[in-house]
């Protein structure tokens, strides 16, 4: 996928920025809720072989740096967590939920999670790590970036080999991305949705970049059948890619 302007890229972050400080509950269990679904797409016997005794890197987990992982349900297996994100950390006091007293033991609890691993400021696309992770998570992020195929690409340079890419993103049917592309970017232009999605993706866009990087071995969970991929609604699915 080409790579977005500079001036569009502040543009998508400055709507992401927006939108993390505007968190409320009811969007936070939503955001909390689609982690362990993802993870559940992708099986539990390929989240052990991920996970387990591994050296994990997470780019994009957005401000508050709530990872996929620390929702996977052996997570203590976890040698070491990395996460990335290009905006700077927010805690859950500094959003909306500081007025939402009812949720307090729900987000008391998240706010522990986000917690998990190490966090660090930048873009993915400026990543530098050589080998040092044997899983790299990429999860609902290449859609809101500058540089799709640079950030697989620096995943991929930051796996050991044998390691593995995991990438979940939103995927649009073919008339569905049309109609994103030709109707919806400009009827809503300014709103979160248009705004911070400088890209939109078909799942053969997804393989294609990871074998761009170069992962031979592309296999995908949760894709729809042909019908679906032509004329259906959005889907999340899964890639998995082997550094060898």
């Amino acid at each position: 996928m080409a790579e977005v302007t500079i001036e569009r890229w502040k543009e998508a972050q400055s709507a992401e920025a927006l939108y993390w400080r505007g968190l409320n509950a009811m969007e936070l269990l939503r955001i909390c809720s689609e982690k362990p679904i993802f993870l559940f797409v992708i099986g539990d016997g390929h989240c052990e072989a991920l996970f387990d005794n591994k050296h994990i890197l997470e780019i994009g987990v957005g401000p508050l740096g709530l990872s996929v992982a620390s929702f996977y349900r052996h997570k203590d297996r976890i040698r070491k967590l990395v996460k990335v994100d290009p905006l700077p950390r927010v805690k859950l006091s500094e959003t909306g939920l500081s007025n939402e007293n009812w949720a307090a033991p729900f987000v008391q609890w998240v706010d522990g999670l986000t917690n998990e691993g190490e966090y660090k400021q930048m873009p993915g696309e400026d990543l530098d790590f050589v080998e040092a992770f044997d899983c790299v998570i990429i999860y609902n992020v290449l859609d809101h970036v500058r540089d799709p195929q640079r950030i697989v690409s620096n995943a991929y340079r930051a796996l050991r080999p044998g390691g593995n890419i995991v990438i979940g993103v939103d995927c649009l049917s073919v008339i569905g991305r049309l109609k994103f592309e030709t109707y919806i970017r400009r009827a809503f232009k300014g709103s979160i949705l248009a705004e911070a999605h400088p890209h939109t993706f078909l799942p053969s866009h997804i393989k294609r970049m990871m074998k761009l990087a170069g992962c031979d071995d592309v296999e995908s969970y949760g894709v729809p059948g042909l019908f679906h991929r032509w004329l259906g609604s959005h889907t999340r699915p899964g890639f998995i890619g082997k550094k060898h």
